[in-house]
């Protein structure tokens, strides 16, 4: 008797986990960021109380995007650095891709990109062994685009820190 409710306890609160972290995409997707990190948090807590380790996964993924988007760039690499976790303890080859370019959004947010073109070479190479096409396009996109703020970040930086001679106009004398 009292696995059969267990069992009934766990379809139920797995049925409340879900429909909270649907509610959660639907209100990030309409850019109600808090709102959604309220959601998702309720349903990262009722996955942990069943021992849901691919929904509190992916409930830690979706906290990271929101704070992203919120520009709190330091709290998602958290929650992100938590998904990657989970998703190697249970096999989530996508899942971990996607984790890894999460992280390295969030460190070209923060302009350290070095550490972005790392997470993204780290999530290429899982999609490329998985054969996912669409995550390799997205890694693509954001190596190239923190290769080419390093190398922006570089430049401006070599013009702040070299001499440059005084230039005066031609009609002055």
């Amino acid at each position: 008797m009292a696995k059969k409710w267990q069992k009934e306890y766990r379809r139920i609160a797995k049925a409340e986990a879900d429909r909270l972290f649907d509610q959660g995409t639907h209100q990030y997707n309409n850019s109600q960021f808090r709102a959604a990190l309220q959601s998702w948090q309720q349903a990262l807590t009722r996955y942990r109380e069943i021992r849901d380790r691919k929904g509190e996964g992916y409930s830690l993924g979706s906290l990271g995007n929101a704070y992203n988007r919120l520009g709190e760039y330091q709290k998602a690499i958290n929650y992100f650095i938590l998904c990657v976790e989970i998703t190697q303890e249970i096999g989530d080859r996508k899942g971990e891709g996607y984790s890894l370019g999460n992280l390295g959004n969030a460190y070209t947010y923060l302009g350290e990109y070095q550490k972005a073109i790392d997470y993204y070479q780290q999530s290429l190479a899982i999609f490329q062994k998985i054969g996912d096409r669409h995550g390799e396009g997205n890694s693509l996109i954001g190596l190239g685009n923190a290769d080419d703020s390093l190398e922006e970040y570089q430049r401006h930086l070599w013009f702040q820190l070299s001499p440059h001679p005084r230039y005066s106009h031609p009609m002055a004398s």
